[in-house]
Protein backbone atom coordinates (compact mmCIF):
# COMPACT_ATOMS: atom_id res chain seq x y z
CA UNK A 1 0.00 0.00 0.00
CA UNK A 2 2.84 2.39 0.89
CA UNK A 3 4.66 1.82 -2.40
CA UNK A 4 1.45 2.14 -4.38
CA UNK A 5 0.64 5.51 -2.86
CA UNK A 6 4.24 6.70 -3.19
CA UNK A 7 4.79 5.76 -6.83
CA UNK A 8 1.35 6.99 -7.79
CA UNK A 9 2.42 10.46 -6.67
CA UNK A 10 5.98 10.37 -7.98
CA UNK A 11 5.25 8.81 -11.35
CA UNK A 12 7.28 6.12 -13.10
CA UNK A 13 10.63 6.18 -14.86
CA UNK A 14 13.12 8.96 -15.56
CA UNK A 15 11.82 12.43 -14.74
CA UNK A 16 14.04 14.83 -16.69
CA UNK A 17 12.48 17.92 -15.13
CA UNK A 18 12.97 17.06 -11.48
CA UNK A 19 15.94 14.71 -11.96
CA UNK A 20 14.54 11.65 -10.22
CA UNK A 21 14.37 8.00 -11.30
CA UNK A 22 11.58 5.73 -10.07
CA UNK A 23 10.69 2.12 -11.02
CA UNK A 24 8.83 1.55 -14.27
CA UNK A 25 7.61 -1.83 -13.03
CA UNK A 26 7.26 -3.56 -9.72
CA UNK A 27 5.74 -6.74 -8.47
CA UNK A 28 5.27 -8.53 -5.17
CA UNK A 29 6.29 -11.90 -3.82
CA UNK A 30 4.18 -13.49 -1.08
CA UNK A 31 6.32 -15.18 1.55
CA UNK A 32 5.41 -18.18 3.66
CA UNK A 33 7.37 -20.44 5.95
CA UNK A 34 8.83 -22.66 3.24
CA UNK A 35 8.81 -20.79 -0.04
CA UNK A 36 8.15 -17.56 -1.92
CA UNK A 37 5.16 -17.55 -4.26
CA UNK A 38 4.66 -14.92 -6.96
CA UNK A 39 1.39 -12.99 -6.95
CA UNK A 40 0.77 -12.86 -10.70
CA UNK A 41 -1.45 -9.81 -10.99
CA UNK A 42 0.12 -7.68 -8.28
CA UNK A 43 2.01 -5.33 -10.58
CA UNK A 44 1.90 -1.61 -11.01
CA UNK A 45 -0.49 -1.53 -13.97
CA UNK A 46 -2.94 -4.16 -12.72
CA UNK A 47 -2.81 -3.82 -8.96
CA UNK A 48 -5.99 -2.98 -7.09
CA UNK A 49 -5.64 -1.37 -3.67
CA UNK A 50 -8.78 -3.21 -2.56
CA UNK A 51 -6.78 -6.43 -2.38
CA UNK A 52 -4.22 -5.06 0.06
CA UNK A 53 -4.34 -4.55 3.79
CA UNK A 54 -1.91 -3.66 6.50
CA UNK A 55 -2.84 -3.77 10.15
CA UNK A 56 -2.32 -0.09 10.90
CA UNK A 57 -4.06 1.10 7.72
CA UNK A 58 -6.94 -1.34 7.69
CA UNK A 59 -10.39 0.01 8.46
CA UNK A 60 -12.35 -2.98 7.12
CA UNK A 61 -14.31 -5.60 9.01
CA UNK A 62 -12.58 -8.71 10.29
CA UNK A 63 -14.72 -10.84 7.99
CA UNK A 64 -12.89 -9.37 4.99
CA UNK A 65 -9.39 -10.29 6.18
CA UNK A 66 -9.34 -13.69 4.51
CA UNK A 67 -9.72 -12.01 1.12
CA UNK A 68 -6.92 -9.53 1.66
CA UNK A 69 -3.16 -9.63 1.30
CA UNK A 70 -1.18 -8.81 4.43
CA UNK A 71 1.71 -6.62 3.21
CA UNK A 72 3.84 -7.72 6.18
CA UNK A 73 4.28 -11.00 4.27
CA UNK A 74 5.18 -9.39 0.94
CA UNK A 75 8.59 -8.80 -0.66
CA UNK A 76 8.78 -6.19 -3.43
CA UNK A 77 10.63 -6.55 -6.72
CA UNK A 78 11.35 -3.36 -8.67
CA UNK A 79 12.70 -2.61 -12.12
CA UNK A 80 14.31 0.81 -12.56
CA UNK A 81 15.30 2.28 -15.94
CA UNK A 82 18.98 2.74 -16.65
CA UNK A 83 20.44 6.22 -16.93
CA UNK A 84 22.66 6.12 -19.99
CA UNK A 85 26.29 7.23 -19.45
CA UNK A 86 25.74 7.50 -15.71
CA UNK A 87 27.97 6.74 -12.76
CA UNK A 88 27.27 6.70 -9.04
CA UNK A 89 28.19 10.03 -7.46
CA UNK A 90 31.02 8.90 -5.19
CA UNK A 91 32.79 7.17 -8.09
CA UNK A 92 32.37 10.22 -10.31
CA UNK A 93 33.72 12.48 -7.55
CA UNK A 94 36.84 10.41 -6.92
CA UNK A 95 37.62 10.18 -10.64
CA UNK A 96 37.17 13.90 -11.30
CA UNK A 97 40.19 16.19 -11.27
CA UNK A 98 38.85 19.49 -9.95
CA UNK A 99 40.41 22.87 -10.33
CA UNK A 100 40.68 23.96 -6.69
CA UNK A 101 39.03 27.32 -7.43
CA UNK A 102 36.08 25.68 -9.18
CA UNK A 103 35.40 22.71 -6.86
CA UNK A 104 32.92 24.36 -4.50
CA UNK A 105 31.01 26.08 -7.29
CA UNK A 106 30.55 22.88 -9.30
CA UNK A 107 29.59 20.87 -6.22
CA UNK A 108 27.15 23.55 -5.04
CA UNK A 109 25.46 23.63 -8.44
CA UNK A 110 25.11 19.85 -8.44
CA UNK A 111 23.87 19.67 -4.86
CA UNK A 112 21.41 22.48 -5.59
CA UNK A 113 19.95 20.22 -8.28
CA UNK A 114 19.64 17.41 -5.71
CA UNK A 115 17.90 19.82 -3.31
CA UNK A 116 15.34 20.58 -6.01
CA UNK A 117 14.76 16.84 -6.51
CA UNK A 118 14.13 16.52 -2.78
CA UNK A 119 11.78 19.50 -2.93
CA UNK A 120 9.76 17.70 -5.59
CA UNK A 121 9.11 14.94 -3.05
CA UNK A 122 8.56 17.26 -0.10
CA UNK A 123 6.01 19.32 -2.00
CA UNK A 124 3.88 16.17 -2.15
CA UNK A 125 4.46 15.52 1.58
CA UNK A 126 6.72 12.60 0.73
CA UNK A 127 10.05 11.89 2.43
CA UNK A 128 12.73 10.17 0.35
CA UNK A 129 14.02 8.47 3.47
CA UNK A 130 17.47 7.42 2.25
CA UNK A 131 19.46 10.39 0.97
CA UNK A 132 23.09 9.31 0.54
CA UNK A 133 25.84 9.42 -2.13
CA UNK A 134 25.00 5.88 -3.30
CA UNK A 135 21.55 7.15 -4.34
CA UNK A 136 22.88 9.92 -6.56
CA UNK A 137 23.73 9.21 -10.19
CA UNK A 138 25.81 11.55 -12.35
CA UNK A 139 25.51 11.79 -16.14
CA UNK A 140 29.10 11.87 -17.31
CA UNK A 141 28.44 13.08 -20.84
CA UNK A 142 25.84 15.51 -22.18
CA UNK A 143 23.19 13.52 -24.02
CA UNK A 144 21.66 16.51 -25.77
CA UNK A 145 22.57 20.14 -26.33
CA UNK A 146 20.13 21.13 -23.59
CA UNK A 147 21.99 18.96 -21.08
CA UNK A 148 25.02 21.22 -21.39
CA UNK A 149 23.22 24.46 -20.59
CA UNK A 150 24.37 24.65 -16.91
CA UNK A 151 27.90 25.98 -16.73
CA UNK A 152 30.19 27.04 -13.92
CA UNK A 153 32.74 29.37 -15.47
CA UNK A 154 34.39 27.19 -18.12
CA UNK A 155 33.11 23.85 -16.81
CA UNK A 156 29.87 22.07 -17.60
CA UNK A 157 28.05 21.04 -14.47
CA UNK A 158 26.98 17.39 -14.88
CA UNK A 159 23.35 16.41 -14.44
CA UNK A 160 22.69 14.51 -11.22
CA UNK A 161 19.68 12.32 -10.47
CA UNK A 162 18.12 11.11 -7.23
CA UNK A 163 17.27 7.39 -7.24
CA UNK A 164 16.10 4.54 -4.95
CA UNK A 165 12.72 5.45 -3.49
CA UNK A 166 12.27 2.13 -1.71
CA UNK A 167 12.29 3.88 1.69
CA UNK A 168 10.13 6.78 0.54
CA UNK A 169 6.91 7.41 2.43
CA UNK A 170 4.40 9.91 3.71
CA UNK A 171 5.62 12.38 6.32
CA UNK A 172 4.55 11.57 9.89
CA UNK A 173 2.53 8.60 8.63
CA UNK A 174 4.94 5.99 7.27
CA UNK A 175 7.96 4.73 9.18
CA UNK A 176 11.60 4.42 8.24
CA UNK A 177 15.14 4.61 9.57
CA UNK A 178 15.75 8.15 8.33
CA UNK A 179 18.40 6.85 5.96
CA UNK A 180 21.62 4.85 6.13
CA UNK A 181 24.42 5.52 8.60
CA UNK A 182 26.29 7.85 8.69
CA UNK A 183 23.56 9.94 7.02
CA UNK A 184 20.83 9.37 9.63
CA UNK A 185 19.70 12.45 11.57
CA UNK A 186 20.41 12.39 15.34
CA UNK A 187 16.71 12.34 16.23
CA UNK A 188 16.31 8.94 14.53
CA UNK A 189 18.56 7.32 17.16
CA UNK A 190 20.43 5.66 14.31
CA UNK A 191 23.72 7.48 14.84
CA UNK A 192 27.14 6.09 15.71
CA UNK A 193 26.33 5.74 19.38
CA UNK A 194 26.19 1.96 19.52
CA UNK A 195 25.29 1.76 23.19
CA UNK A 196 22.33 4.08 22.68
CA UNK A 197 21.04 1.98 19.80
CA UNK A 198 21.52 -1.22 21.76
CA UNK A 199 19.62 0.16 24.74
CA UNK A 200 16.74 1.41 22.60
CA UNK A 201 16.36 -1.87 20.72
CA UNK A 202 16.64 -3.90 23.91
CA UNK A 203 13.93 -1.84 25.60
CA UNK A 204 11.64 -2.08 22.57
CA UNK A 205 12.07 -5.82 22.20
CA UNK A 206 11.41 -6.32 25.90
CA UNK A 207 8.19 -4.27 25.57
CA UNK A 208 7.06 -6.29 22.57
CA UNK A 209 7.82 -9.48 24.51
CA UNK A 210 5.38 -8.47 27.27
CA UNK A 211 8.09 -7.40 29.67
CA UNK A 212 10.17 -10.57 29.42
CA UNK A 213 13.89 -9.75 29.24
CA UNK A 214 15.41 -10.47 25.84
CA UNK A 215 18.97 -10.72 24.63
CA UNK A 216 20.85 -7.65 23.46
CA UNK A 217 20.76 -7.01 19.72
CA UNK A 218 23.42 -5.96 17.27
CA UNK A 219 24.35 -2.30 16.95
CA UNK A 220 23.98 -2.79 13.20
CA UNK A 221 20.20 -2.84 13.59
CA UNK A 222 18.14 0.27 12.92
CA UNK A 223 15.42 2.00 14.91
CA UNK A 224 12.26 2.70 12.90
CA UNK A 225 10.17 5.80 13.51
CA UNK A 226 7.89 8.23 11.65
CA UNK A 227 9.48 9.76 8.57
CA UNK A 228 10.02 13.54 8.53
CA UNK A 229 11.24 15.96 5.90
CA UNK A 230 13.81 17.23 8.42
CA UNK A 231 15.54 13.85 8.22
CA UNK A 232 16.07 14.28 4.48
CA UNK A 233 17.49 17.77 5.06
CA UNK A 234 20.00 16.44 7.60
CA UNK A 235 21.14 13.64 5.28
CA UNK A 236 21.57 16.09 2.43
CA UNK A 237 23.44 18.46 4.75
CA UNK A 238 25.95 15.79 5.77
CA UNK A 239 26.74 15.06 2.12
CA UNK A 240 27.35 18.74 1.38
CA UNK A 241 29.34 19.28 4.59
CA UNK A 242 31.60 16.29 3.86
CA UNK A 243 32.30 17.49 0.33
CA UNK A 244 33.27 21.06 1.25
CA UNK A 245 35.00 20.21 4.54
CA UNK A 246 36.94 17.05 3.67
CA UNK A 247 36.84 17.05 -0.15
CA UNK A 248 35.68 13.46 0.02
CA UNK A 249 32.71 11.09 0.09
CA UNK A 250 32.39 8.78 3.09
CA UNK A 251 30.27 5.67 3.63
CA UNK A 252 31.05 4.88 7.27
CA UNK A 253 31.50 6.81 10.50
CA UNK A 254 34.99 5.37 10.84
CA UNK A 255 36.10 7.23 7.72
CA UNK A 256 35.43 10.63 9.31
CA UNK A 257 38.01 12.27 11.57
CA UNK A 258 37.30 11.15 15.13
CA UNK A 259 36.51 14.70 16.20
CA UNK A 260 33.70 15.15 13.64
CA UNK A 261 30.64 13.91 15.59
CA UNK A 262 29.65 14.11 19.23
CA UNK A 263 27.95 11.24 21.07
CA UNK A 264 24.50 12.42 20.02
CA UNK A 265 25.49 12.39 16.36
CA UNK A 266 25.80 16.16 15.79
CA UNK A 267 28.79 17.73 14.04
CA UNK A 268 31.07 19.24 16.67
CA UNK A 269 31.60 23.00 16.75
CA UNK A 270 35.32 22.51 16.14
CA UNK A 271 34.42 21.17 12.69
CA UNK A 272 31.64 23.63 11.93
CA UNK A 273 31.04 26.90 13.81
CA UNK A 274 34.58 27.13 15.24
CA UNK A 275 36.33 26.02 12.08
CA UNK A 276 37.43 29.16 10.17
CA UNK A 277 37.61 27.27 6.87
CA UNK A 278 33.89 26.47 7.20
CA UNK A 279 32.49 29.35 9.26
CA UNK A 280 33.85 31.79 6.66
CA UNK A 281 32.61 29.69 3.74
CA UNK A 282 29.76 30.93 1.54
CA UNK A 283 27.89 27.71 2.35
CA UNK A 284 28.18 28.04 6.13
CA UNK A 285 24.73 29.66 6.60
CA UNK A 286 22.99 26.73 4.95
CA UNK A 287 25.20 24.10 6.60
CA UNK A 288 24.51 25.53 10.04
CA UNK A 289 20.76 25.47 9.37
CA UNK A 290 20.80 21.88 8.13
CA UNK A 291 23.11 20.33 10.73
CA UNK A 292 21.19 21.49 13.79
CA UNK A 293 18.38 20.12 15.93
CA UNK A 294 15.30 19.10 13.97
CA UNK A 295 13.12 21.86 15.45
CA UNK A 296 15.50 24.54 14.10
CA UNK A 297 16.39 22.82 10.84
CA UNK A 298 15.72 24.64 7.56
CA UNK A 299 13.10 23.42 5.13
CA UNK A 300 14.24 22.32 1.70
CA UNK A 301 12.84 25.55 0.23
CA UNK A 302 15.01 27.57 2.63
CA UNK A 303 17.99 25.38 1.76
CA UNK A 304 17.53 26.10 -1.94
CA UNK A 305 17.26 29.84 -1.30
CA UNK A 306 20.44 29.88 0.80
CA UNK A 307 22.36 27.80 -1.73
CA UNK A 308 21.34 30.21 -4.50
CA UNK A 309 22.71 33.07 -2.36
CA UNK A 310 25.92 31.12 -1.73
CA UNK A 311 26.49 30.68 -5.46
CA UNK A 312 26.17 34.44 -5.94
CA UNK A 313 28.75 35.00 -3.19
CA UNK A 314 31.13 32.46 -4.72
CA UNK A 315 30.96 34.09 -8.14
CA UNK A 316 31.44 37.59 -6.68
CA UNK A 317 34.44 36.48 -4.64
CA UNK A 318 36.00 34.82 -7.69
CA UNK A 319 35.45 37.92 -9.84
CA UNK A 320 37.13 40.09 -7.21
CA UNK A 321 40.17 37.84 -7.22
CA UNK A 322 40.37 37.89 -11.01
CA UNK A 323 40.20 41.69 -11.12
CA UNK A 324 42.99 42.01 -8.58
Amino acid sequence: MRLLKTYKKLGNGINETYKIVTPTWYSFIKLNKTMAVSIDDVIVNNFSESFVTKHDDDDTDDDDHDNKINMDDIMTLEMQPMLQESIVFHEWYRKTHFNTQDHDGIITNMMLSVAKSIKYCHDMDLVHGDIKPDNLMVIREARTRDDARIMHRNHRVPDIYLIDFGMCGRENIDEGTGGTRPYCAPETNNVNNVQQVLAHNLKERTRQNNGVQVSAVSGDEYVWSKLTKAQDVWSFGIILFTLVSYYNVYHYYREYPMRTFDRAGFVRDCELANNPDISDHALYPVLSKMLCTHDKRATIDEVISMMDAALVDMNMSRDDVMVM
